[in-house]
């Protein structure tokens, strides 16, 4: 896949970067990436997840900057932005990556410069997680009108129709472009969001950055304690779009479910999508082994075309096999 890839992209040595000023340099590396390893002098930064829709001219969330420009990708070792240059290719971008990522660029000599340090930022103190349950967000949300629903592994209890394990923290999910909607909900809460590996920004002092983010921690300022993780997820009106590959997408009526007792939450092969790229932790693989049985055909069939599509190759994508033996 990555060979094939850079059959269809220009591959960038770091002379050739350094000595071409109409290049733009984008860097996709994380943000703590970036802060703990330093950066290349003028370039942009555009994390991986969010890129195509940065780069899509014809996206409500693009870039402008970015539009008409050759681009150069970067990335730590120079795979990731191989991949990434040719997803940029096939939505008309002039695209390309640098050859050996950033290590490469460090290690030949080229110029570096500290990473940016945002203002106001702080490392979270993650054990004063004491998250809600998911009825009592409900509780909280009655009065949001916009497509909200529980995510991550209180979303396979709640379809399961129980709680199995403990939960440190609970995830509810809403459309980015619509966060502000939650704010009569979410007064006298102190909002961070996540800027970094471990890195909480005040909201009012990240608010360029919500589209290249997608976490927002909500802490209860009379305890201190973390309450809920409120996921902002890409979407275009009424339709969810998968923020690790836009072309996944369903309407917000076939992606939300309903407990019994009226608390929404995501399906759950949607829920396992993302479960995938972590599947080595043993809480993820008991979510997938608690749910496969109670998948029917179909949706074994969206699971098993979308981790095709994000992570190809993926050991549960044998187990979806056997399942529909």
């Amino acid at each position: 896949m990555l060979a094939q890839a850079r059959t269809r992209i220009r591959r960038y040595t770091p002379a050739e970067v350094r000595g071409d000023p109409e290049l733009l340099v984008v860097d996709i590396r994380s943000a703590d990436e970036r802060e703990r390893s330093g950066v290349i002098p003028g370039s942009k930064h555009v994390p991986y997840s969010v890129l195509p829709w940065r780069a899509d001219q014809t996206s409500e969330w693009r870039d402008e900057e970015l539009a008409g420009r050759r681009l150069c990708l970067v990335c730590a070792h120079g795979e990731s932005s191989s991949l990434a240059a040719e997803q940029l290719v096939e939505l008309g971008v002039d695209a390309g990556d640098l050859i050996g990522g950033y290590e490469a660029w460090g290690r030949v000599g080229q110029p570096v410069e500290a990473g940016p340090i945002r203002a106001g930022a702080f490392a979270p103190d993650v054990s004063q997680w004491d998250a809600w349950r998911p009825d009592e967000v409900a509780d909280l949300f009655a009065d949001v009108d916009l497509p909200w629903y529980v995510a991550a592994g209180w979303a396979i209890d709640l379809f399961l129709g129980g709680e199995r394990r403990e939960h440190e923290d609970l995830e509810v999910a809403v459309p980015n472009a619509r966060f502000d909607e939650l704010a009569h909900v979410l007064e006298g809460f102190e909002v961070v969001v996540i800027t970094g590996r471990a890195e909480a920004t005040p909201l009012a002092e990240a608010r360029d950055c919500l589209m290249d983010t997608h976490q927002t921690w909500i802490r209860e300022p009379s305890s201190g304690k973390w309450r809920a993780d409120v996921f902002r997820e890409p979407s275009d009106g009424d339709t969810w779009i998968c923020r690790r590959e836009p072309a996944i997408r369903m309407k917000y009526e076939q992606l939300i479910e309903w407990t019994e007792d009226g608390i929404p939450y995501a399906r759950p092969e949607i829920v396992l999508l993302f479960k995938a790229k972590h599947s080595a932790q043993a809480k993820n693989q008991a979510d997938f082994a608690a749910v496969l049985p109670h998948l029917d055909r179909r949706r074994r069939g969206w699971l098993r075309d979308a981790l095709s599509r994000v992570h190809p190759g993926h050991a549960w994508l044998l187990e979806l096999e056997k399942a529909a033996a």
